[in-house]
């Protein structure tokens, strides 16, 4: 198994082999990447692996490479190489220090860890429409909470109240907007539309939590329960010492944040409505003695699990019919 420590930027990828380190201009095809790679690997890319962070943008190119050359790689969490960088001893950081940690981690992972990934389109604009949404969200909220502090302070101009009011106002109607425009997208993709439907006949799962479950399960399709509960940041998060530190556990909240708080909204709303299944859930856990708030975390964890199996199943959600059964209206 041969690996390339990859450290990627905006301009230039950074590979560190082992024995040296080399430097390519990180341009749409990676043509001198390529021509590099063919020279040194004339028989074929199967020995080769990579290990290398995720930049957002900046690392797509990369990563689209590997797809479609078949290269094996592990995408690394920037966390994980932080700490690994710090137990190392190394006090600079640069991109060949870097390209060099990369390296040095591999040694630790299986050959398992390395694959060929993988591309889904739908699920990359799926996550685009909706960081779009949540950019027009945050910044209606940002002004509206300026808004409300000008107002109870009482000193602004009138004329930058109307501003801030008439801002609020649009960053609405782009909000709105934008959520439309999601939705139809995802309506107009025959099998995406159906599963987009299906997940809300869970209760309290309503469209927007619905558009964030169906990006997670599009781009993580083999992920488990148990990784399906951690790429949230719901799973759960021990730290003990000895015989004095015993904390009660808390969840990682790791992960995708805004699935995690949809989630979370949705379970207060559902165990607030009338009994079914997440509510006589909560209402047990309770009883047990739980604190409300961990209750309310347990059914969020419960939602995410009955949403990926209604998923994985093709079902619409069954009811568990209860006398008097309801819910909340969904978020």
């Amino acid at each position: 198994m041969d690996c390339i420590g990859i450290d990627v930027s905006k301009q230039k990828l950074v590979l560190f082999d082992g024995c040296k380190e080399w430097v390519f201009p990180n341009t749409a095809g990676l043509e001198k990447f390529q021509a590099w790679l063919e020279k040194r690997f004339p028989g074929g890319f199967a020995s080769l692996v990579m290990i290398f962070e995720p930049t957002g943008p900046y690392s797509h190119e990369l990563k689209a490479f590997c797809a479609r050359e078949k290269i094996r790689v592990h995408i690394l969490n920037p966390k994980r190489s932080h700490h690994f960088h710090t137990a190392l001893g190394r006090r600079s950081k640069n991109d060949p220090i870097d390209a060099r940690t990369l390296y040095a981690y591999h040694l630790l992972l299986p050959e398992t860890e390395f694959q060929v990934p993988r591309l889904n389109p739908l699920a990359e604009t799926l996550r685009h429409s909706l960081s779009a949404y949540q950019l027009a969200q945050n910044s209606r909220v940002r002004f509206s909470n300026h808004l409300e502090a000008a107002r109870q302070e009482g000193n602004a101009p009138p004329l930058l109240l109307e501003e801030l009011a008439e801002e609020v106002q649009h960053q609405r109607q782009r909000e709105e907007t934008w959520l439309r425009m999601t939705i139809d997208w995802v309506e107009q993709q025959s099998e995406l539309g159906v599963a987009f439907h299906r997940l809300q006949t869970i209760p309290g799962i309503g469209p927007i939590t619905a558009l964030c479950l169906l990006q997670l399960e599009e781009t993580y399709p083999d992920a488990n329960r148990q990784e399906l509960t951690a790429l949230v940041g719901l799973d759960p998060r021990e730290k003990q010492s000895g015989t004095s530190l015993h904390p009660p556990k808390r969840i990682s909240k790791n992960g995708q944040a805004m699935a995690r708080r949809l989630l979370y909204l949705a379970a207060l709303s559902v165990t607030r409505g009338e009994p079914h299944f997440l509510g006589l859930f909560y209402r047990r856990l309770v009883l047990r003695g739980k604190h409300k708030k961990q209750a309310l975390i347990a059914a969020a964890r419960k939602l995410l699990l009955v949403a990926h199996a209604v998923y994985r199943s093709e079902e619409p959600f069954r009811v568990m019919v209860y006398e008097g059964s309801g819910g909340g209206n969904g978020y």
